[in-house]
């Protein structure tokens, strides 16, 4: 099995992942920050410092995510493409719907004639 074989697969496996993963860390932060708010006991688990860590990943990947997303607002104005639509795409999918963003043709916004 050659590798070009499976090449398309792992875009759509890493959109759906990404999605997840992005929703699931999008959760984390509204319930880390209601916590702070709203005196609700909780165990032990989740006042170790590895679940430090995982909050501290989900908003570096949460604030990366939402800079992706400004780019491909902006290409998509810059294309005559609709820019909240695309940016919310990007935000939810990451890297690689950038990257399939940005590679299609340019149009400019006022053809010549």
């Amino acid at each position: 099995m050659k590798w070009t074989a499976n090449a398309p697969v792992f875009p759509s496996i890493i959109k759906i992942v990404s999605t997840m993963l992005i929703s699931g860390a999008i959760i984390l932060e509204i319930w880390d920050f209601t916590r702070n708010f709203i005196d609700i006991p909780f165990h032990d688990i989740w006042r170790n410092e590895t679940f430090t860590w995982v909050i501290i990943l989900a908003r570096f990947a949460l604030i990366s995510h939402l800079i992706e997303a400004i780019i491909a607002g902006f290409a998509a104005n810059f294309q005559g493409k609709n820019p909240l639509k695309s940016a919310v795409y990007t935000f939810f999918v990451g890297t690689v719907g950038l990257l399939e963003f940005l590679k299609q043709p340019k149009y400019p916004v006022v053809k010549q004639i």
